[in-house]
């Protein structure tokens, strides 16, 4: 199995500084918002007009569920 990776940017001029998928314009949350919204992989996918892939926004959703996992230990 191979290993996936998630690239993430952040440029000031860019989204205000938002944490954005890979080289694109969408900011993560709103990504998290819709995965959090019950939104499916595949239809955020399909609502960027694959600017990234299925892969990409299922690391995204495990992101939140380390995070959230996380934040129920502190």
């Amino acid at each position: 199995m191979g290993t996936a990776t998630l690239t993430l940017s952040s440029d000031p001029r860019v989204m205000g500084g938002a944490l954005c998928l890979g080289a694109t314009r969408i900011p993560v949350g709103v990504v998290v918002a819709l995965l959090e919204a019950g939104t499916s992989v595949d239809q955020v996918v399909k609502e960027f007009k694959d600017a990234f892939s299925v892969e990409d926004v299922r690391m995204v959703g495990r992101m939140i569920t380390a995070v959230e996992e996380g934040q129920k230990r502190e």
